[in-house]
């Protein structure tokens, strides 16, 4: 038992390391399991078995965990593995792990726009049930407006609606970090498109508060004044 627990404080990794064999390595986690049963044993058994294609297994030892977030994942990722994509992105929405299920929007997003920017947006909306996800809440507003803007790009008819509703969601962004530069500029390109050079203009001069040597901020700055037939 002693080896045991020096293997664990060396971490799960050593299993797939040079100095641990694999297979000495799932002894040792079996043994702890049937000593001192703990999530972490549990989670690592699961995720070695996901591994082997073993996926009953994996399912068995990730049903049995806490719930947590890792679980969830975890049970994502096995769904996901069987090919039961709609289970896995259910799972990745309770989590929520959100690199995950923005994988599937990027993927919708080529197709089917309404449909991508719903998904991230209930996406959104469990970061922010949470309330321990902010920047992760800046980062999803972000890529509503960037799926939006999209939108009226690939679809001209939908554009009077598209872009204003991208613009509300980039300025939520960077009301949420306002010192990011991205969100300002993202707020600045679309306002360029809906001809409020005014606007424009001062959230490039944003971005330059942050970042003096901004080349998009100036470069749009000096878009906003030609289109708008000013003085540069």
């Amino acid at each position: 038992m002693a080896a045991a627990l020096a293997f664990v404080q060396l971490g799960s990794s050593a299993i797939y390391g040079d100095r641990v064999p694999r297979s000495l390595g799932i002894a040792i986690y079996g043994a702890i399991e049937r000593v001192a049963p703990a999530a972490f044993v549990e989670e690592t058994l699961a995720y070695m078995s996901l591994n082997d294609g073993d996926f009953d297994a994996a399912s068995r030892r990730a049903v049995a965990l806490p719930p947590t977030a890792q679980k969830n994942e975890l049970l994502g990722r096995i769904a996901e593995a069987r090919g039961q994509t709609d289970l896995a992105l259910e799972y990745y929405l309770v989590a929520p792990d959100a690199d995950r299920v923005d994988d599937y929007v990027r993927r919708l997003a080529k197709t089917d726009q309404p449909a991508a920017y719903a998904l991230e947006e209930e996406l959104l909306q469990r970061l922010q049930s949470l309330t321990t996800h902010p920047d992760a809440v800046a980062e999803a507003y972000w890529k509503l407006g960037r799926i939006a803007t999209q939108d009226g790009y690939l679809h001209p008819e939908r554009r009077t609606e598209a872009w204003p509703r991208a613009l509300a969601d980039y300025r939520r962004a960077a009301a949420l970090a306002p010192l990011s530069e991205k969100y300002l500029l993202a707020t600045g390109n679309e306002q360029l498109l809906l001809a409020r050079w005014d606007d424009a203009r001062a959230s490039f001069e944003g971005v330059l508060a942050i970042n003096p040597s901004s080349a998009n901020a100036r470069a749009g700055i000096a878009a906003a004044a030609a289109r708008r037939g000013a003085p540069q």
